[in-house]
């Protein structure tokens, strides 16, 4: 079946074949992917708060300030995410990366300023905003973690602290084969405006 279908394929011109999903799952994909530049919008700005991790070598959970800067395209269709992370007297790091949504493609694409480093497609599984104003955008990629495979999920919410200001937490979980999603890290931020 499968020779029968690339043969047709390649008697009407198409260069590849590849599965479809059906059309209500696309039409899914492609509300949930609008979502992303009016969530992103009401991100645009200078953040501040910590980054907590799970340190693999100690054990231990680490926290670091950090501080958070997104900026979008003229025509917004991208976004520069500056990072700056202070791991103690004279230890501060600094990461760029531009994150961008793959309307064709039906993904979210991030892509580090680092030489080297490939740019991370991320499938967007969940988009949507509460009846209390939180914004919730959830994204899943296969990856490596601990130098394991691994399922990578990340969770961006922005809503509100008790103090009625706006809040950002960015949840990064990981799965391994045969385990539950297990913390690898989470930025806990707040404008500085």
């Amino acid at each position: 079946m499968r020779c029968c279908l690339a043969a047709a394929a390649l008697l009407l011109g198409a260069t590849s074949v590849r599965a479809q999903p059906p059309a209500p799952a696309v039409a899914a994909e492609a509300a949930r992917l609008a979502v992303v530049p009016a969530f992103l919008a009401r991100l645009s700005g200078a953040w501040r708060g910590t980054l907590e991790y799970r340190d693999y070598q100690g054990g231990e959970r680490v926290r670091l300030p950090t501080d958070l800067r997104i900026d979008p395209s003229p025509q917004n269709r991208s976004w520069t995410l500056g990072f700056t992370y202070d791991d103690g007297p004279g230890r501060l790091y600094e990461s760029t990366s531009l994150l961008a949504v793959d309307r064709e493609r039906r993904r979210v694409v991030v892509a580090s300023a680092s030489a080297g480093k490939p740019p991370e497609a991320w499938h967007l599984v969940r988009a949507d905003t509460s009846a209390r104003g939180a914004w919730t955008l959830v994204m899943e990629r296969a990856g490596e973690d601990d130098d394991r495979p691994a399922l990578l999920r990340e969770t961006w919410t922005l809503g509100t602290d008790d103090g009625a200001r706006p809040r950002l937490t960015v949840a990064k979980d990981v799965q391994f084969a045969d385990s539950a999603f297990a913390f690898r890290n989470r930025l806990d931020l707040r404008p500085l405006r």
